[in-house]
């Protein structure tokens, strides 16, 4: 967590990413999280500066199944609960990728084809331009 601290200092955008877990962001992601919580707390117990303020803030979540979409949205809603900042306008700050809607279908083996097939569709490409288009704006 020290790095992280330390690259809040400098940074000008910060993206969150995880993956699908049991319907839900990764335990790594819920520590940062949790971690998060001490940071902006410092600007209400010591008169601080939020750490996050003029930083543009992104979600990106990944996973073979199961409501990356839903894991994105509510990532980001917890972010904004922080007071990082984070308005999600319609979703399109949080970029989702999911290659398969049955919960039980079980990934057959590497994911990376079906990323990349993702990321040359033009549905790839739009996500990929509108979630550049908010967070890099």
């Amino acid at each position: 967590m020290p790095a992280i601290y330390e690259g809040l200092g400098w940074c000008d955008v910060v993206l969150f990413t995880t993956a699908v877990r049991w319907g839900n962001h990764t335990a790594v992601m819920q520590r940062v999280v949790e971690r998060m919580n001490t940071l902006t707390g410092r600007a209400t117990t010591w008169g601080e500066d939020e750490p996050l303020t003029g930083r543009r803030v992104g979600v990106i979540v990944g996973g073979f199944n199961w409501r990356s979409r839903e894991v994105g949205l509510r990532l980001a809603e917890v972010l904004d609960e922080l007071g990082v900042g984070f308005v999600v306008p319609g979703g399109s700050g949080v970029l989702t990728w999911q290659s398969d809607a049955d919960p039980y279908d079980e990934q057959a083996g590497p994911m990376k084809p079906d990323v990349a097939a993702w990321l040359e569709s033009d549905a790839g490409r739009a996500a990929v331009e509108r979630f550049v288009g908010v967070v890099f704006r």
